[in-house]
């Protein structure tokens, strides 16, 4: 494969060209392909248009076509240095010229015929095609003709046939100022066959479920060249974590080659909110990551998901423990402490007892509510105030609650 780079330079009298690059291969020019336009000018105007292609594919089909609709008479071309048309001395009628001291382009069934003239059929008056091995030349000779045919090129020593470069081509038109017609117009292209730019990008989690916060999800996340040419500066964006490649230590991968992979990876550690939001609503942890990078002229681009599921289990248990327990009197005090975990893994919000008491005195009334155990991560389980209700429990924690009955005698007479 080669990278050909084409300078292209008019200079104009009365001059139509654009610059086209044919990115889908189809042959023609479609809208949004137009790389530059070169304006209807006069006086001697130059213009210059340079632009870098690469060539993938096939060499015999993979090129630069550089195409005139019409011509003047005595153009002036050269490309690579090599004077095709030697400047003021080229013809392309040779009845028009001398042979010994000027250069023709014709064709073995004869001279242009009025190469100033846009052919009927849409063909090109002239074509010059750079493919990665050659320069070749093709045209029609009238303007009535229905195929390109070769161009055969004669020299009267003042003009020489271009040499392929690999790497920088330049193609210079002159069109003089003189007697007759002085219009140019033409176009050129960039063909790139058997061109199928892609990467891929893949996401898999371990562990596949999750029970708990702080739980550690690692992914693994191989990108590769699905495509038939070099992709460069690939980066790599993930929704909720920092992704590294090993190439080069952070998200990028400067050149990722024509089906190579590289494995780059992302670990995420699951928070509370994870599981009291439910993964967002659907009980899971939903990441995404994609990536981009650039082939030739084409920007590439892939994402790629992973779920991991969330295991909701909210649960609570509560311990009530009185004192004294045995043998109490009329008039005593019982109090009663209760012990509030929450052993699932889901915060539970706004946590009240209701003591279901069988006393013939006023029901205790569990308040006074305390934080008891503050497991890690601490200051996670708030509470605004005393009003027997707990605000927020986090999983692990534990509260406290107490309250007091004042034993009766109808309890003496009757629940002994």
């Amino acid at each position: 494969m080669t990278l050909l780079s084409l300078t292209f330079t008019i200079n104009s009298y009365a001059v139509v060209a654009t610059i086209y690059i044919d990115t889908n291969s189809n042959g023609a020019f479609d809208v949004g392909e137009s790389d530059n336009d070169f304006i209807n000018g006069n006086g001697g105007l130059v213009h210059n248009h340079a632009f870098d292609v690469d060539l993938p594919g096939n060499p015999a089909t993979s090129e630069i076509i550089v195409d005139f609709d019409y011509v003047d008479n005595s153009m002036e071309l050269s490309i690579n240095g090599a004077n095709v048309c030697a400047p003021a001395l080229c013809q392309l009628q040779a009845g028009d010229g001398t042979p010994a001291t000027q250069t023709f382009l014709s064709f073995a069934t004869g001279d242009y015929s009025t190469p100033w003239l846009p052919n009927n059929n849409g063909l090109p008056r002239l074509r010059v095609t750079i493919s990665e091995t050659s320069i070749t030349f093709v045209g029609t000779r009238t303007t009535g003709s229905t195929v390109l045919e070769p161009i055969i090129f004669t020299s009267g020593g003042v003009g020489s046939f271009p040499v392929f470069v690999q790497g920088q081509n330049t193609v210079v038109a002159n069109n003089i100022d003189g007697p007759g017609p002085d219009g140019m117009s033409g176009s050129i292209s960039a063909t790139f066959d058997n061109f199928n730019p892609s990467i891929t990008i893949l996401k898999n989690a371990s562990p596949t479920s999750v029970s708990s916060a702080s739980s550690i999800i690692n992914y693994s996340i191989p990108v590769t060249n699905s495509g038939d040419y070099e992709i460069n500066g690939v980066v790599v964006n993930d929704s909720i974590t920092s992704v590294t490649c090993p190439s080069s230590g952070n998200n990028t991968i400067a050149t990722l080659a024509v089906g190579a992979t590289e494995n780059c990876s992302a670990s995420y550690v699951v928070t509370q909110s994870n599981f009291d939001n439910a993964g967002g609503g659907d009980n899971d942890i939903d990441n995404t990551v994609s990536v981009t990078g650039t082939s030739a002229t084409f920007n590439v681009a892939d994402n790629a998901s992973a779920a991991v599921t969330l295991i909701l289990n909210p649960s609570i248990n509560v311990t009530k423990v009185a004192s004294p327990n045995v043998n109490v009197s009329f008039a005593q005090t019982i109090t009663y402490t209760y012990e509030v975990t929450n052993d699932g893994n889901l915060t539970i919000s706004n946590v009240s007892l209701n003591d279901v008491h069988l006393g013939s005195g006023a029901p205790p009334i569990p308040e006074g509510e305390v934080l008891l155990i503050d497991n890690p991560p601490l200051g996670d389980s708030i509470d605004a105030g005393l009003n027997a209700t707990w605000d927020t429990l986090a999983p692990n924690d534990v509260i406290h609650f107490t309250s007091t009955y004042n034993v009766t005698q109808s309890d003496i007479d009757f629940l002994q």
